[in-house]
């Protein structure tokens, strides 16, 4: 899987998310650490759990994930608070730019970008829509 990821073409980097990625400990210490043996790719994961929980875990793979990762959006998705927002499902979840790749500049920019969607030829043959719809 690295390997595919790593040879694609025209990508800056992956964004992880559920179920719930911080469930499957060591496979995602794993990927992260092989694909920051290439220091430009970019990494952005989604988690259910707060920042701070996982900083009180005070695990050593976690700990390295978070120090890899570039934005780590933290928080339940809450279908009560649902928002339309490119990097966030609902309110009460929160952006941490934990690197210098991203910033505020970078989500505002998506946001006013975030309702493009495109129409996508899978390996079958069958077309479907990918983007955030308006």
């Amino acid at each position: 899987m690295i390997k595919d990821i790593l040879s694609c073409k025209n990508i800056e980097g992956v964004t992880i998310s559920g179920g719930e990625p911080f469930g499957q400990i060591d496979a995602l210490f794993l990927l992260v650490k092989l694909l920051k043996e290439n220091p430009n790719f970019n990494i952005i994961i989604f988690t259910g759990f707060l920042l701070q929980e996982l900083q009180k875990l005070n695990n050593k793979m976690i700990r390295f994930i978070i120090q890899n990762c570039d934005v780590l959006i933290d928080g339940k998705f809450e279908i009560s608070s649902q928002v339309n927002d490119p990097w966030r499902g609902s309110k009460n979840q929160t952006i941490h730019f934990l690197s210098l790749r991203y910033g505020i500049e970078d989500y505002k920019k998506a946001y006013e970008n975030m309702h493009q969607e495109y129409f996508v030829k899978n390996g079958n043959g069958e077309y479907f829509v990918s983007g955030i719809p308006s």
